[in-house]
């Protein structure tokens, strides 16, 4: 019986968890959105903005690499 309740408790507290990650999702979108629109950003824009900066975190860690090595 104990057993029961407590895979219970779990199988609800996961499902909890996925709501509250898929709503703080939503409201993350939402806010990039608004800014895109305040800023006048195109989608085109903003992948290229994450592009960039996806490459510059590539080029920050090859660099922390190569110091480490020396």
């Amino acid at each position: 019986m104990m057993n029961y309740r407590k895979k219970r408790q779990d199988k609800i507290a996961r499902e909890i968890q996925k709501e509250y990650t898929a709503l703080s999702q939503l409201q993350k979108e939402r806010e990039l959105g608004t800014l895109c629109v305040e800023y006048d950003i195109t989608k085109e824009d903003l992948f290229r903005i994450i592009e960039s900066k996806r490459m510059e975190g590539i080029g920050d860690e090859q660099r922390e690499s190569e110091s480490a090595d020396q």
